[in-house]
C-alpha cells in the first residue's frame, strides 16, 4: 500500500539533542489552526552550463533550495510565547508575558503525527515566528510558525517514516 500524508494529529517540538539531532523531549505547542499546515520542498535551481557550437546546454547545475514547514497556533500561552519569541513569562497573578526588544535564533526539532499515523521528523530547524493577531469576531489570532530545515551533523535533515 501507499503511504498518503493526510491532515494533522499532532505538532510536537523540542531543544535538539547533541549534534543538532532530533529531541528526545517533544511537545505540543497547541492545537494548529485549520488548513494552515505546509512542508514545502521547492523546485531546484538550476544553472544551464552553453557551448558556442551547440543549440542545448552540455551540463546543468542543480542546487537545493532551503525546505520549509510552516503551520499556525491560536494558543497565546506564556510559555508558548517566550518558546518562539523570547522574552520573559510573569508569573502573576497576573500572567503576562514581555517581549524582548529582539527576536533570539530560536532552532528546535520537530516531529508531526498525520491522520494515518505517518510521521515527518525534522531534527534541526530555524524557527521563525510572527504574529497575526487580528481582531475580528468572527476569527481568531494566531502566531505563524515558519520552520526552515537545517542539515543536523548525523542524520537525515527529513525523516517521512509511515505508520507501524
Amino acid at each position: 500500500m501507499s503511504l498518503i500524508l493526510r491532515g494533522i494529529t499532532s505538532i510536537k517540538i523540542g531543544t535538539p539533542a547533541a549534534g543538532n539531532g532530533m529531541s528526545a523531549a517533544l511537545a505540543a505547542l497547541g492545537k494548529t489552526y485549520k488548513g494552515t499546515a505546509k512542508i514545502t520542498f521547492p523546485e531546484a535551481s538550476t544553472t544551464e552550463k552553453w557551448n558556442e557550437e551547440d543549440d542545448d546546454p552540455f551540463l546543468t547545475l542543480k542546487k537545493s533550495l532551503a525546505k520549509t514547514f510552516e503551520w499556525e497556533i491560536y494558543d497565546f500561552d506564556n510559555a508558548n510565547l517566550v518558546t518562539l519569541f523570547g522574552g520573559t513569562a510573569v508569573a502573576g497573578p497576573p500572567k503576562a508575558w514581555e517581549a524582548p526588544s529582539a527576536q533570539p535564533d530560536v532552532f528546535q526539532s520537530i516531529e508531526i503525527t498525520d491522520k494515518n499515523g505517518a510521521t515527518i521528523k525534522i531534527p534541526y530547524a530555524d524557527i521563525v515566528a510572527s504574529m497575526d493577531a487580528t481582531f475580528d469576531s468572527e476569527d481568531v489570532a494566531r502566531i505563524k510558525i515558519k520552520a526552515t530545515v537545517l542539515a543536523p551533523d548525523s542524520e537525515p535533515a527529513i525523516t517521512i517514516t509511515e505508520a507501524a
